[in-house]
């Protein structure tokens, strides 16, 4: 019995530019895992359709086969998730993902409570949890020059403590907590990685000069260094009110990395 073929739904730009690629590869790996093919060219033939995300299949829309089932991974990038202006505790869909999640045949979540936030918010459609699995789970030797790859890129001593957070340069009090902690621990470099809200980086230049000088504001992280990062950090640390990319911190956790929150 033939298996289906799947199309691999993914904005082009954002997977170089964001994370989101590291959902890509977690994707791509289970499904060679269980032996099915896939594409990530529109117009090649295939059965179903798997969308990393609303904004990805909002990306796509025009070019993909509507008549396909559409399976969208909810809530597991951050470009899907907004702050709630009057309440920042709290997070809703952007407006595209909203509308687009509305478009799938079903949707796969990381846990109970994102399925009953979708439910809640009246989304109509199976809602499953998808139990994520680790990206590399180490059935062959790591050479070293990829194991080498993070320290070297980013000149990181071997003897150093690296500590790693990831989200989105929108919140200034994540980067007030952020600065507090690494100036507190001068010992050890911190790399955060995230994108958007960019000025509030290199605007305030003169006023950050008296901040630590430990950590580094990225914006991503070449998607050829991400097995090297799970072999080389010390931790993953979070200052956010809420997390994405799930497919990260299940990673860390097959690798025997703390994570702290």
């Amino acid at each position: 019995m033939t298996k289906k073929k799947f199309f691999l739904c993914f904005d082009p730009l954002k997977l170089t530019q964001t994370l989101s690629y590291t959902i890509k590869e977690n994707l791509t790996h289970f499904l060679d895992r269980m032996g099915y093919q896939y594409t990530f060219k529109a117009d090649d033939d295939y059965d179903e359709i798997i969308a990393g995300s609303g904004e990805d299949l909002f990306a796509r829309y025009s070019q993909i086969r509507t008549d396909k089932p559409i399976t969208l991974l909810g809530c597991f990038n951050i470009d899907d998730l907004a702050i709630a202006p009057k309440n920042p505790d709290t997070f809703l869909l952007s407006q595209a993902s909203y509308n687009y999640y509305h478009k799938a045949s079903r949707i796969l979540v990381p846990s109970k409570m994102e399925a009953d936030y979708l439910t809640q918010k009246g989304f109509t459609q199976p809602i499953f949890v998808f139990h994520v699995q680790p990206t590399f789970l180490e059935d062959k030797p790591v050479s070293e020059e990829e194991k080498n790859s993070f320290r070297s890129f980013y000149q990181i001593p071997e003897d150093k403590s690296v500590f790693v957070s990831y989200g989105s340069y929108t919140d200034k009090d994540e980067f007030s907590a952020m600065e507090s902690i690494s100036g507190v621990s001068p010992d050890k470099e911190f790399l955060f990685f995230g994108h958007n809200d960019r000025n509030f980086v290199t605007l305030k230049t003169l006023e950050r000069l008296t901040k630590a000088d430990n950590i580094r504001y990225l914006e991503t992280m070449p998607e050829e260094l991400y097995h090297s990062m799970l072999l080389n950090i010390d931790a993953l640390i979070f200052t956010q009110r809420f997390l994405a990319f799930p497919n990260i911190i299940v990673d860390a956790i097959y690798n025997h990395i703390p994570i702290i929150s």
